[in-house]
């Protein structure tokens, strides 16, 4: 009875638990850093589907980055931990150069 109202009050929770029922679900994923996560992935699909720079790449760096045809948005990686600190977008560029 108090799924039946968490899934008429929430549906994105009711989703949420069709996928993980549907599919092998392994609760160890949460351990893994994001650069192991993108590896992964990396390893699987033969390529990268998003592109990162570090937290500590200068402004010149980032906008070499971004400047890549279909590049719109960098995820920014702690060099030491190398978890996510944010999203760069190209967006956000323009607007600091403008700004």
């Amino acid at each position: 009875m108090v799924l039946a109202n968490v899934l008429c009050i929430c549906p994105c929770v009711a989703f949420l638990l069709c996928i993980c029922s549907l599919c092998d679900y392994d609760p160890t994923l949460y351990c893994i850093p994001t650069f192991q996560a993108l590896e992964l992935q990396y390893q699987v699909n033969g390529r990268r589907q998003c592109d990162t720079c570090l937290s500590t790449s200068t402004f010149l760096e980032v906008l070499e980055q971004l400047s890549v045809p279909g590049v719109r948005r960098l995820v920014v990686i702690e060099p030491m931990t190398r978890f996510v600190q944010g999203i760069i977008s190209l967006r956000d560029a323009v607007t600091f150069l403008l700004g």
